[in-house]
């Protein structure tokens, strides 16, 4: 599934581009998008070493020439160390081989995570300004990676996404649409823990990549831009599941009353990211979630 760019739009300027996690789930999608602009050239950052942090001289050639660097590049599952070292020595390496660039520095635009916010409250909406006090390893990672960048003195936007899923989201990795959706294809049963009551702000793939061409294409007059980028909507598993039994009509729902339900529901507020870049959601979860099984039912008879 590929997404739409108005190129009217997207003729503001030539651009230098560069893109690392081109292998993920969102950098995969960006990718296909930016080649899609023909006034934009695309570097893709390759690793030399699968294993391991890629170094700083793994970096340098891949930041020459470049205006923008979208940096999505990152670990979100594995132990606390991989986890750890995969985003904020990635992050390091890469700053200090901007650093030693001559000339002027391209702008990062890196994608972070609402997993930096505190989440005490349920159903709360998490701003820009709330406390960042993140309760995960990943968390943690995603908020040192930002510090560093800011501390860099790199002109920089960083973005914040709620839960983002969609056509080639990895089951039991990106996103627990994806897990239930690819679930129900196989005839299992999904099973909610708690009562099901528990949501989360998710952010349909296509409005991501938009968002973040938005920013690519944009003036970038600011050096240091924060933005909470999301639906605004909280959807609660019981939701999620209710649209893929609409969808496949054999799906059993079971809860499992017994088990922990996670952490409290929330949103994100991203009014200051659609003011600023005249973005807006296009795609509910009532339409996402038939999108997104669509893609997994083609791919199963492959």
């Amino acid at each position: 599934m590929s997404v739409s760019i108005n190129t009217q739009t997207s003729i503001v300027s030539h651009r230098r581009i560069g893109l690392t996690g081109a292998n993920g789930f969102i950098g995969g999608h960006l990718l296909k998008a930016l080649q899609g602009i023909s006034t934009h050239r695309v570097k893709v950052f390759k690793r030399k070493n699968k294993r391991g942090v890629p170094a700083r001289s793994e970096f340098l050639s891949f930041v020459k020439d470049s205006d923008i660097i979208y940096h999505l590049g990152g670990v979100n599952r594995g132990t606390p160390t991989e986890v750890l070292r995969g985003n904020i020595l990635t992050m390091q390496n890469l700053i200090q081989a901007v650093q030693s660039l001559k000339g002027d520095w391209p702008h990062v635009i890196f994608t972070s995570s609402s997993q930096v916010y505190q989440l005490k409250s349920d159903n709360a909406t998490l701003r820009e300004s709330d406390p960042v006090e993140p309760q995960s390893i990943y968390g943690i990672a995603k908020k040192t990676a930002e510090e560093l960048l800011t501390l860099s003195k790199i002109p920089h936007t960083l973005l914040r996404f709620s839960n983002v899923y969609g056509p080639a989201c990895r089951p039991h990795y990106n996103s627990v649409v994806a897990t239930l959706c690819d679930q129900a294809l196989q005839g299992k049963t999904l099973t909610l823990n708690g009562d099901g009551e528990k949501g989360r702000d998710f952010l349909f793939i296509n409005d991501a990549i938009h968002a973040l061409i938005a920013v690519g294409i944009s003036s970038l007059k600011e050096t240091r831009g924060l933005y909470n980028v999301s639906s605004g909507k909280i959807t609660t598993l019981n939701q999620i599941a209710q649209q893929i039994r609409q969808q496949i009509s054999e799906t059993c729902i079971q809860h499992r009353l017994s088990a922990p339900s996670g952490d409290p529901s929330y949103r994100c507020d991203s009014h200051r990211f659609r003011r600023r870049f005249k973005w807006k959601p296009e795609t509910s979860i009532q339409e996402g979630i038939p999108l997104t099984l669509q893609w997994y039912k083609k791919r199963l008879s492959q």
